[in-house]
């Protein structure tokens, strides 16, 4: 759990503004792990948020959104390990939350399968 009180500026004679970073932050992590299997599920709590109203309204593709919301990104992951092989399959914001990262307007990454297959030499 984190708690901060971010101020910034955008010039150094510019006075300091609340920033676009969360006041709370909260990871939890669920592991499984037993013989050949392993698997995780995590959620990362993002709260509240001062984000300039202008950037949403800057933003030229389609953003459907509150800029300032919180919000939770849930991942999840499972894992096969054999002799020297192993197999996983991670899903990450398995339930595609869009969100506005930061002060810029960047909207996080939708989400995201991998299936993976790596050989240990």
């Amino acid at each position: 759990m984190t708690w901060q009180k971010a101020e910034e500026k955008q010039t150094s004679g510019d006075p300091w503004r609340k920033g676009g970073t969360p006041q709370w932050e909260l990871y939890s992590e669920l592991n499984y792990d037993n013989g050949p299997w392993y698997g995780s599920l995590s959620a990362h709590y993002y709260g509240r948020r001062e984000i300039d109203p202008s950037i949403v309204e800057g933003i030229s593709y389609a953003y459907d959104g509150p800029a300032d919301d919180d919000f939770v990104i849930v991942d999840a992951l499972l894992s096969y390990n054999m002799k020297n092989d192993r197999i996983t399959l991670a899903a990450y914001n398995i339930f595609d939350k869009e969100y506005i990262i930061d002060t810029f307007g960047f909207i996080g990454p939708e989400r995201r399968v991998y299936l993976t297959l790596e050989h240990l030499f």
